[in-house]
């Protein structure tokens, strides 16, 4: 199971200058419910009407970001996000999504920082720790990734892309006998889970264990038809 990058701003994530309208309340959720579905300009008009009744609602700017994203508008987004955040320093979810908008332009450093900001408004909140997982991989900070995952699995036991992460980092680190073990983790609570099939036929790869990575990459190629790492692992095992 993945959890997504961006996320849509739920109406309770925080709480805005002014009062809600019920208006505003009802046109908002129907742009986050529309946020992540291609009728994005039904979802703007949305997110417009909900900010005419609440100029200054996070929550819809949030949402109205997410839209100018999606629509490949990085600027408009971000003014979206910044806006969100002065009128909310607890929106963790402005924050998020910066800190992704800043991934993507090559900003680690920077994308750290507002992950960081996201979880000290809201610890439990998993997208932003996944993500400053992320973050800190490319920052080669493997110590602090695999602490950041842990911290995940703490919080969300059944989510399996934490287990494959840390299997990942682990096999990259030369440890192949932990990395199978997370692996195998991950494929116990998402048995589709190609990425982490492949991940585990790797490990017991390197761990000479031939028939086993034979049956992993078998359970890959069942799981992704077609792919093409799996076809090549599974000709060389069998």
């Amino acid at each position: 199971m993945r959890i997504p990058l961006l996320i849509v701003a739920a109406l309770s994530g925080c709480l805005p200058r002014s009062a809600l309208s019920p208006d505003g309340d009802l046109h908002n959720s129907r742009c986050a419910a529309l946020a992540h579905t291609e009728a994005l300009a039904q979802a703007r008009a949305e997110c417009q009407l909900a900010l005419e009744y609440n100029p200054d609602s996070p929550e819809a700017l949030v949402n109205l970001g997410l839209i100018e994203y999606r629509e490949g508008h990085a600027d408009a987004a971000r003014a979206a996000w910044i806006k969100a955040a002065r009128y909310d320093n607890e929106s963790a979810q402005a924050y998020n999504n910066l800190g992704v908008l800043a991934l993507d332009e090559g900003k680690a450093k920077v994308a750290e920082a507002r992950f960081e900001r996201a979880l000290q408004v809201n610890p439990a909140y998993l997208e932003a720790r996944r993500n400053l997982a992320l973050c800190q991989v490319r920052l080669h900070q493997l110590d602090d990734a695999e602490r950041t995952l842990r911290a995940m699995i703490a919080l969300a036991p059944l989510l399996s892309e934490p287990y494959h992460a840390l299997g990942r980092i682990r096999l990259e680190r030369g440890a192949a006998k932990e990395a199978a073990r997370w692996f195998e983790q991950a494929v116990q609570l998402e048995a589709g889970y190609a990425e982490a099939w492949k991940g585990l036929a790797a490990a017991r790869e390197q761990l000479g264990q031939g028939q086993a990575a034979a049956e992993a990459y078998e359970s890959c190629v069942d799981a992704a038809p077609g792919e093409p790492e799996c076809l090549e692992g599974l000709r060389r095992t069998r």
